[in-house]
């Protein structure tokens, strides 16, 4: 440091004044309503200061003539839980202000983590976690209401969910981070059940496999795709929903990935599968088929998240484009149902109405309140026509289901920053 530096800061400290290029203090009364902020005050040099107490306190900024005697000015940041930060700057030239005041506001949408599958090249099947927006408020924007069955705990997920042919029952896959035995944190997901009238939460597998997509099929059976043959890779399997019975394979291949099952009521069988190539998973993704006129596996057409319909006649599905797309079970002349730009990724998670007439699905077409895409329910009718959009919430919605009577639509949301399962009344007008 040169000596006339130096000088400078001696001279303040015995003099007690500020004089030019002096290094200098204020102390602020930092205050917000409601109380208890966490502050972090982060000066124009890239420095962050964490404060040990929260609102209300008195702080001692430190400021500096010139950068290079300390900071001109500091960000300060205020932030609560269920409320939205706020920033204030206070300077240090001509800053005269003892006391700042800040009201925050309630809190309305948030970025969340969910746990979602990834097929990567190198790794497989494996299922990580991604940012998705989530809104405060659990209410729709238009009139229909929705009602709340169950919330799951903090960092949990539903990776697929079907529903009983009485009604009173949800089947769904939970994702969630657990230890090992050797301590290490990893991703499990296992099957799980509930009423649908809510309730606790019933075990249907458990251990540490990916167990995902689960469907119910033909005498309550549930088919699901699974790791527990081959790390990284998937295959399908069928067990009873009350775990009566053993696990049977339906579907394993020594390579590529067999996942997303879905099942007609005469047992007809539609599910993803995407090949490998020198042992990477390089290859398209396809719809396949088992049983019926296809007695043996078939492919049927480029694609993914395939739905048959209850009678086992036509097939719903993702295209290559990310638009709905509808083929007779024999794979030949298919239908495109959307058409509207892809806003992030898409079309998602295709179901059928019991009588067939409809489809519902997850789509990134509508926006919030905010202009942001984000995925709402959306039904079409089985023909292309009349397309309406369900829920309006800005929330991330997604696997629609329809209870056999075509009463309610089912359906998994994060709405109120937790995600849960969700029901609405299904549309008695077209």
């Amino acid at each position: 440091m040169k000596w006339t530096s130096c000088y400078k800061i001696v001279m303040c400290v015995l003099l007690g004044v500020m004089i030019a290029g002096c290094p200098y203090e204020r102390m602020v009364s930092l205050n917000t309503n409601p109380e208890g902020a966490k502050v972090v005050a982060t000066s124009d040099l890239g420095l962050k200061y964490f404060p040990d107490r929260p609102t209300p306190l008195d702080y001692r900024f430190k400021f500096g003539e010139n950068p290079s005697e300390g900071p001109l000015k500091y960000n300060v940041e205020f932030r609560l839980e269920g409320y939205e930060p706020q920033t204030v700057t206070i300077a240090g030239k001509d800053y005269n202000q003892k006391k700042i005041y800040v009201t925050l506001e309630r809190e309305v949408v948030r970025e969340v983590k969910r746990l979602e599958p990834v097929i990567s090249e190198g790794a497989g099947y494996t299922i990580e976690p991604r940012t998705v927006r989530a809104w405060a408020e659990d209410i729709e924007r238009e009139v229909m209401a929705a009602s709340h069955i169950v919330s799951l705990g903090d960092f949990q997920s539903i990776l697929g969910m079907s529903i009983s042919a009485d009604g009173n029952k949800l089947v769904f896959s939970l994702a969630e981070r657990v230890k090992d035995e050797m301590g290490n944190e990893k991703t499990v997901a296992n099957l799980r059940s509930i009423q649908t009238k809510g309730g606790g939460i019933t075990e249907i597998t458990s251990g540490q496999w990916l167990d995902t997509s689960p469907v119910l099929g033909p005498d309550d059976y549930l088919f699901f795709a699974s790791d527990r043959l081959r790390r990284r890779s998937m295959d399908i399997f069928r067990i009873s929903s009350e775990k009566t019975s053993a696990i049977a394979v339906i579907r394993q291949t020594s390579d590529g990935i067999n996942y997303q099952p879905s099942v007609a009521n005469n047992g007809v069988i539609t599910f993803t599968y995407k090949p490998t190539y020198r042992e990477r998973l390089t290859g398209s993704r396809q719809i396949w088929s088992l049983g019926g006129e296809n007695q043996y596996p078939t492919q049927l057409r480029e694609g993914e998240m395939s739905a048959i319909s209850p009678d086992g006649t036509q097939i719903t599905y993702i295209g290559p484009d990310k638009q709905l797309w509808k083929v007779p079970i024999n794979g030949q002349n298919p239908v495109q149902l959307t058409s509207t730009p892809i806003q992030k990724e898409g079309r998602k998670h295709p179901a059928w109405s019991p009588d067939g007439k409809y489809i519902l699905y997850a789509s990134d077409e509508g926006k919030d309140s905010k202009n942001e895409a984000n995925y709402d329910i959306w039904m079409v009718c089985e023909d292309g026509t009349n397309t309406r959009q369900l829920t309006t919430n800005g929330s991330f919605d997604d696997f629609p289901v329809v209870s056999l009577d075509q009463q309610h639509i089912y359906f998994v949301s994060n709405r109120g920053f937790k995600e849960g399962i969700w029901r609405i009344p299904f549309p008695t007008s077209d």
